[in-house]
């Protein structure tokens, strides 16, 4: 009776952590729902579908980061939420109607074997792959994955912030998002993000790759 009742407890525990795992969004779920090229959707606002703590959103949303719409700020619920993402809030770059880049926040160093492992499975092996030293707390120096890879008709990029490791994030650029990210507002982005959004680092090209 006691193995039965083992058995079962382990079967249940099994199908728990299948379905777990099947729930997993991955990042190519993510470009699914907001595929590069495409228009961008219609969307309602954030505040409109905000949980009464304030912390989570009921349905993916959009806020407006830059004036002129180029920059916006979209809100994930749990059950759309890429795994490599840290909070629930990513920038999207907007040319016009069309979204043409995705900026994804991720805990930077602290998560860079699961992103780099998750945008390998998605995207194949990187172009490059380097290890960088980034300043951490108190000037402690910190190892940090850069990688990239370029899938046509974008190029991604994961990378620590410096001088803040634990802050880092993937960059999902078609050509067209890059003059739009290299004006000179593209930081003010950060003004519209509450807690858990993309950072103002997260918003600016890289330069030198």
């Amino acid at each position: 009776m006691k193995s039965s009742l083992l058995s079962r407890s382990l079967l249940a525990a099994a199908l728990a952590l299948s379905a777990t795992a099947a729930s997993a969004v991955t990042i190519s779920d993510t470009l699914g729902t907001l595929a590069l090229g495409a228009p961008f959707p219609r969307l309602p606002l954030c505040a409109d579908v905000r949980t009464p703590d304030g912390e989570r959103y009921t349905a993916l949303c959009a806020d407006t980061a830059r004036s002129d719409r180029s920059l916006m700020m979209i809100g994930f619920p749990e059950k759309l939420r890429p795994d490599i993402m840290d909070g629930n809030r990513a920038v999207a770059v907007v040319d016009g109607t069309s979204l043409v880049g995705l900026v994804v926040p991720t805990q930077g160093a602290k998560s860079d074997a699961k992103v780099l492992a998750a945008l390998t499975k998605a995207f194949g092996k990187p172009m490059r792959v380097e290890q960088e030293q980034v300043a951490g707390a108190g000037g402690r120096m910190v190892s940090a994955t850069h990688a990239g890879w370029i899938r046509a008709p974008m190029t991604v990029e994961m990378y620590a912030i410096p001088d803040q490791p634990d802050t880092g994030t993937v960059e999902l650029l078609t050509d067209a998002a890059r003059p739009l990210m290299a004006a000179p507002s593209a930081a003010s982005a950060a003004g519209a993000a509450p807690r858990g959004a993309a950072s103002a680092p997260a918003a600016k090209p890289r330069q030198g790759w």
